[in-house]
């Protein structure tokens, strides 16, 4: 999929003022929920994260940075997916090392299927055995998981982490695009319910589906 960059018509000093505190309240929000599941309890929804916000919504949470619900529910979106990069980035490289090290075709499918889900996969990271459908020596699936905690171990680098706080992200129901005297203008989500800040934009395209606001400038 091809992306659309578009540029902003020049902004004032309070809609610069807005789109910053909501970039940081964005940076803020999505280090808690990278923060929040680097835990062991939460590792093995990675590939559940409906089940992680419905949790939360049971729980009242409300972000402790001001983002409405929709927007807090992005952030954890984005930190499961920044963290699912992490670890699949990790199980290319272990895969590599279990083709290498078992010759075994049953032992190495086990190790392949402790890496095709993270509900194993966790259970493998606090030193259970998880069991398969399939057929194998117990004594090699013990084996298997203590070289997949090891290699892992080795493996792992600083956990992820936000980096800049000016990219702030919106699916089709935080943002209207309208059009005005053959110009077209973003409606956005703030901070403030209910209160959308326009942004006019230059150029004239689609635009759909979820988008990144990217700040250039302070």
């Amino acid at each position: 999929m091809r992306t659309v960059k578009r540029a902003t018509r020049p902004l004032n000093s309070t809609k610069k003022r807005m789109l910053n505190a909501l970039a940081a309240a964005y940076a803020k929000e999505k280090q808690y929920w990278l923060n929040l599941l680097k835990g062991k309890m939460y590792q093995a929804l990675l590939g559940l994260p409906r089940a992680i916000r419905d949790e939360a919504v049971k729980n009242s949470y409300q972000s402790p940075h001001g983002l409405q619900a929709r927007h807090w529910k992005l952030c954890l979106q984005d930190a499961v997916e920044t963290w699912d990069k992490y670890w699949q980035a990790i199980f290319v490289q272990l895969r590599q090392r279990i083709g290498k090290n078992y010759a075994n075709e049953a032992e190495r499918h086990y190790a392949y299927w402790l890496l095709k889900g993270y509900s194993q996969f966790s259970a493998v990271m606090i030193g259970k055995v998880p069991p398969p459908t399939f057929e194998i020596d117990p004594k090699s699936k013990q084996q298997i998981c203590s070289y997949i905690r090891r290699t892992v171990k080795r493996l792992k680098g600083s956990a992820p982490k936000v980096k800049m706080n000016r990219i702030v992200k919106f699916d089709d129901n935080c943002y209207e695009l309208v059009e005005k005297n053959g110009k077209q203008y973003l409606k956005v989500m703030t901070l403030v319910p209910r209160k959308r800040l326009t942004i006019p934009l230059l150029g004239h395209t689609k635009i759909k589906g979820n988008i990144a606001l990217i700040i250039t400038q302070t």
